[in-house]
């Protein structure tokens, strides 16, 4: 009923003109309502529009920082293979004739945390590469080491510096290729010993492996002379050895696989 009534006062007031008065008052009353509403709806348009702008750009940030870890990572692994592709050129460049006919395979140096004496060094290739026991290990002509144990996808390498290393060696400067034992001395460097008195040796006289003992090939070179010692009192003399190499500092190598 009351709904009826209110129908019949606005339609009074529409035939005698009376309700452009009162909705121009109602207009300037709820203008500013109206004009907040609408205001705050525009804000939150305008808001969720900004954050899906957000969102989107930061996926797109996001997917642009993972396409450039791939492309680091790939550029990474071109530089790594371009280094050992040069090591392998090099290594087939010096290499002597008797290595030529011996498949070499390149492995990669880690540290050997059980051994704190660091005669020994572990690489990153086992069995399952064809890697034995009794393998030595080079860079080029220089002699690393050899291997000890083996392991499926790692060995253990007994550096030349180690204390139970024994080598038949000569020098390669004497005359008469004057020989003698290299021995690895608490894996930080190497002496030539049980060298006759009547055989010449001096600083700068470079060592060589002599294959004699059976387990190291011949002609690869171990170090120079930089100190000799004799004793009047002692049957033999004997000399330190530079190595050739740090062989603390190296981190890849090739193994002579046997065949």
């Amino acid at each position: 009923m009351k709904y009826i009534l209110a129908s019949l006062f606005l339609l009074f007031l529409s035939l005698f003109g009376i309700h452009k008065p009162v909705y121009k008052f109602a207009g300037y009353f709820f203008s500013p309502l109206q004009y907040g509403l609408t205001n705050t709806a525009l804000g939150i348009k305008d808001f969720s529009l900004f954050y899906s702008n957000l969102r989107s750009v930061r996926r797109e940030n996001i997917k642009l920082l993972e396409d450039n870890l791939i492309l680091e990572s790939r550029v990474v692994e071109l530089k790594r293979l371009e280094e050992e592709n040069q090591l392998l050129r090099n290594q087939l460049g010096l290499s002597l004739d008797s290595l030529k006919d011996r498949p070499l395979l390149l492995a990669n140096v880690r540290g050997n945390p059980t051994d704190l004496t660091t005669a020994t060094v572990i690489i990153d290739k086992g069995s399952r590469q064809g890697v034995q026991t009794g393998d030595n290990v080079i860079l080029g002509n220089y002699l690393i080491g050899k291997v000890t144990n083996v392991y499926p996808i790692e060995s253990e390498v007994e550096l030349i510096t180690s204390p139970y290393t024994s080598i038949t060696a000569y020098n390669i400067d004497s005359e008469r290729k004057t020989e003698g034992i290299v021995l690895g001395k608490h894996g930080s460097s190497v002496v030539l010993e049980k060298i006759l008195p009547s055989e010449r040796l001096k600083t700068g006289d470079m060592i060589i492996t002599s294959g004699k003992d059976g387990i190291y090939i011949p002609g690869l070179y171990i170090g120079k002379v930089s100190e000799v010692f004799e004793d009047a009192t002692q049957p033999l003399k004997s000399a330190t050895l530079q190595t050739a190499l740090d062989v603390k500092r190296i981190d890849r190598v090739f193994v002579l696989i046997k065949k």
